[in-house]
Formats: C-alpha cells, sequence, structure tokens
C-alpha cells in the first residue's frame, strides 16, 4: 500500500475510518509501515461522550485524555486534522462546566479541518449557544465544515450575531438543530438565523429545526409565512420585530419537526383544516420560493400519524 498514490489513499481511508478511531488504531498496531501510512488520518473521525457526576471534577477523563494524545501526536497526525467531530455532554448532576471548557478546546483545535460537526448536549447548564458564543468573541473560522447538527439546544429570543458579521462557515450547506423543551418558532428561527447569519448564504441549501413547540394560531402561520419569503412587506412593521430576517434564497429545503405536546393539544376535528392550510403553503412555497417545505410529526411516533392523515 505504501505504493500507493496519496490521493487513493486517502479515499480507501475516508470509506474506512469511519468509527470514531477504532479502525484507526488497529491498523497502527500491524506494522511501522501501516502506522506510517494511518498517521496522517489518524484523527480522521472522532467521536467523544463525557459524563458530568455531581461532585467530581476528573470524569471528563475521555476529552481530557484526546486532548492530550492530539496534543502529543506527531505533525503529520495533526496536520491531517479532525475531519469528522461528534460530541456529546451529558449531566447528570454537576459540573457540567468543566466538561464544556474541554468541548470548546477540542473543536477550536478541530475547527481548521473539520468538515461534519455533530454537537450533542444533554445539560441543563452547558449548550450550544454558549459554544457559538465563544466562536464568535474568539472569530474561529470553519473553513471547510458542510454540514452541522446539534442537539439539546436551548433557544433564545434575540439574535446572536457578530459585530464584524464574520463569516463562520462559509461552506455550510446543511443545518440541523434539534431545540429543548417549550422552544416556540419565534426564538427557534432567531437561534437559527443567528447561525444562518454566520454562514456565507450562497452553499446553505438544507435547514431543519426539530422538537419545536407549534401552536396552530394566526400569529404562528404568519410567522411561518415569513419564515418561508411569503409574509406581505409590512409585516415586520406589525409585530415590532425590524431584525427578523426569512430563510435565505439559497435555502431549498426547509423542515420543522413538532414536539409531542404540540399534536396532543390539537383537536382532532381541527386536523383536516391544519392539513389543507399545510398544503396550500407547501405548495405556495414551492411555486414562489422553490422551497420544499415540510411540517412533520415526531418521528418514528405512531400516535400521531392520524394528524398527518397517514
Amino acid at each position: 500500500m505504501d505504493s500507493l498514490p496519496n490521493e487513493l489513499l486517502e479515499a480507501i481511508f475516508s470509506e474506512a475510518l469511519l468509527d470514531g478511531g477504532r479502525t484507526a488504531c488497529c491498523l497502527r498496531l500491524v506494522s511501522k509501515s501501516m502506522r506510517a501510512l494511518i498517521e496522517p488520518f489518524r484523527f480522521y473521525r472522532v467521536e467523544l461522550t463525557s459524563t458530568a457526576v455531581s461532585g467530581s471534577r476528573a470524569l471528563p477523563s475521555q476529552y481530557q485524555q484526546f486532548l492530550s494524545t492530539y496534543k502529543a501526536a506527531s505533525p503529520i497526525a495533526q496536520g491531517g486534522g479532525i475531519r469528522h467531530l461528534s460530541s456529546t455532554v451529558e449531566e447528570l448532576y454537576q459540573g457540567v462546566l468543566h466538561v464544556g471548557e474541554f468541548a470548546n478546546e477540542l473543536v477550536a483545535l478541530a475547527a481548521p479541518t473539520l468538515r461534519t460537526l455533530r454537537l450533542h448536549c444533554r445539560s441543563t447548564t452547558f449548550g450550544f449557544v454558549d459554544q457559538f458564543k465563544n466562536w464568535i468573541a474568539s472569530n474561529t473560522q470553519f473553513p471547510q465544515l458542510t454540514d452541522c447538527t446539534m442537539f439539546g439546544v436551548s433557544a433564545v429570543d434575540h439574535l446572536i450575531i457578530s459585530p464584524d458579521r464574520c463569516c463562520l462557515f462559509p461552506l455550510l450547506r446543511s443545518l440541523r438543530i434539534s431545540f429543548t423543551a417549550f422552544d416556540r418558532l419565534g426564538p427557534v428561527h432567531k437561534t437559527a438565523q443567528s447561525i444562518i447569519a454566520a454562514s456565507s448564504q450562497t452553499y446553505l441549501t438544507c435547514v431543519e429545526v426539530s422538537q419545536v413547540d407549534v401552536t396552530f394560531t394566526p400569529p404562528f402561520w404568519d410567522l411561518l409565512r415569513f419564515e418561508l419569503g411569503l409574509a406581505p412587506d409590512d409585516y415586520l412593521t406589525r409585530i415590532g420585530e425590524n431584525d427578523l430576517l426569512p430563510l435565505p434564497p439559497c435555502v431549498k429545503e426547509f423542515t420543522i419537526v413538532m414536539r409531542p405536546s404540540s399534536v396532543d393539544a390539537v383537536d382532532r376535528r381541527e386536523s383536516e383544516d391544519i392539513q389543507a392550510q399545510l398544503a396550500e403553503l407547501t405548495k405556495e412555497a414551492a411555486e414562489k420560493r422553490g422551497v420544499a417545505f415540510e411540517l412533520l410529526p415526531p418521528l418514528h411516533d405512531a400516535n400521531f400519524i392520524w394528524f398527518f392523515g397517514m
């Protein structure tokens, strides 16, 4: 294999090293020549999970150990960088801010070469918004990031935009955000808009927000039409919001996944009317904006199929 061109080796290893580092570790033990071949791809894909437990300040060892290993690695290994990162921060009681410090450091190290980022925060005291503010404050750039997925995001009721409107994600194509409890469409839109504002708004084609608390009231329909670029010109003046923006023209797929409680609150007698409004809005978005819009029930739950007439 040492006679193969580097481009072919990268193609081979990019298909093989998709298990969070386990295959890479095994291949490094085969022989010295294999170890040399695998070195530039050593950190191709990284998956880390850390749990903070009450009273413990030393438990986030997986993050600590990886950072120590990464910093001690050869320049060849570091030069290859981290292409795909999956980071899960869990919290049982407290101490999660200590975990967050390591998570922030890891993302900052990976940022220059990162292509896909998956953040899963199961914490009540530390979340993606905190990380996002840190990235803006330090002007952390993600020049190769194309796919960003975040779970456990707490929506904010204000825009988070850097003073100089810096572009952190110039190549971002897909943005998926899963929110925490009781996040309405308004704060959800402002949170998503904050991230979109930090992208080039040229490549971004897919936006999905899930765990959204939906209420089928006139204000909801009006805001949804605004997001899709279908609201009248005086909409922002009427609601007293001057800093909101609809989805940029580059977005061609927009999906909202409802919270279970949203469907529970709907009278089944209203479902036909709601379905008709959704069908009309979906058609209008496709014809006027070229956007494929979907409003989906909670995934993998048969209890909500009745709502969508399936």
